[in-house]
This record gives C-alpha cells, structure tokens and sequence, in this order.
C-alpha cells in the first residue's frame, strides 16, 4: 500500500510540472516578436532551464517507484507499464526539445538586438549629414 501512495503522490506532483512546462513551452513557441529585452529573456530561459533539471529528480523518483510498485503487483497491470513508458518518452521529448527551442529564441533575440543596433548607428549617420 506504501508504494502505491508514494507512487501516486509523486506522480501527481510530476504531471503538474509537466502540464505547466508544456504550457510555458507552448506560450514561448507561440511569440513571434519578443516584447521584452535581451536580458529578460535570456534571464527567463535560464529559469526554464533550471526548472527543467530540477524536475529531472522527481521524474526519476516517479519512474523508480512505479518500477517497485510494477514489481509489488508481478507484472499483473499492463496499463502500469504502459504508463510508465508514456511518462519516459513524454519527459525525453520535453528534453529533446527544450535545447532546440531556447538556442532558436535566443539567436532571434540576438539577431533582433544586433538589427537594432544597425538601424540605431545608420540613424545617427544619417542626421549628422
């Protein structure tokens, strides 16, 4: 009985981080144009990935003890396994695309600022002629 309350509890806690990163990484999927500066993204990107890797110890601890309580039952529930299985490849393919995904906000973000500076020194140029 232990194991199946350890197991639900942490599993409830880690479907809540999950549903809240995928939302977060939709949400920045979905912005075109930043409307905020450089350090602010950069700074909010290093808080996802921090979040990230410190779900990485409640993702283990929920895979760990739905494999004892997987071994408790002897393999009587093929939805347990399955279960578990959709949780691993649900947390690699939140991995697999965290990396890509904040390397390509943060070079739009810099070719933005690296534009702005251009137009900004083609300006000032201009009205010293």
């Amino acid at each position: 009985m232990q194991h199946i309350q350890v197991f639900c509890s942490q599993l409830e806690q880690l479907i809540q981080q999950l549903h809240a990163f995928h939302a977060v990484s939709e949400q920045m999927e979905l912005q075109i144009v930043p409307t905020v500066d450089i350090a602010g993204v950069k700074s909010s990107l290093a808080e996802y990935q921090r979040a990230v890797r410190v779900q990485q110890p409640l993702t283990s601890s929920v895979l760990l003890s739905g494999q004892l309580l997987l071994r408790c039952i002897d393999h009587m529930s093929p939805f347990l396994r399955d279960t578990l299985q959709l949780i691993k490849s649900h947390c690699g393919a939140l991995e697999s695309r965290t990396q890509p995904l904040l390397c390509s906000i943060l070079s739009a973000m810099e070719s933005l600022s690296h534009q702005n500076t251009q137009t900004r020194v083609e300006e000032a140029a201009s009205s010293l002629s």
